[in-house]
């Protein structure tokens, strides 16, 4: 969906699309600057997004994870074995 709107909308800022627009709706190029900070915000989000939801799907997420939770089984260990 990201691909097909903006597309649509940068081919409409490049004038790709012009020939289809009607009569009255305004060709002038600074009508259509606000189309690269549409692109730019839904791509930011939709980046973050991603990596919000396949998370697990990178290992080193899942590594960090795995190294905290042995760092504190250890200081764990380590202050049980201290009063032993």
């Amino acid at each position: 969906m990201f691909v097909i709107v903006n597309g649509t909308l940068l081919l409409l800022k490049l004038g790709v699309l012009t020939s289809f627009l009607p009569e009255t709706f305004p060709k002038e190029s600074y009508y259509y600057d606000w189309i690269n900070a549409n692109i730019l915000i839904w791509g930011v989000i939709l980046a973050v997004h991603s990596i919000i939801v396949l998370r697990h799907r990178f290992t080193f997420f899942k590594k960090w994870e795995e190294r905290q939770i042995q760092k504190y089984m250890d200081e764990d260990k380590d202050h049980v074995d201290k009063y032993r």
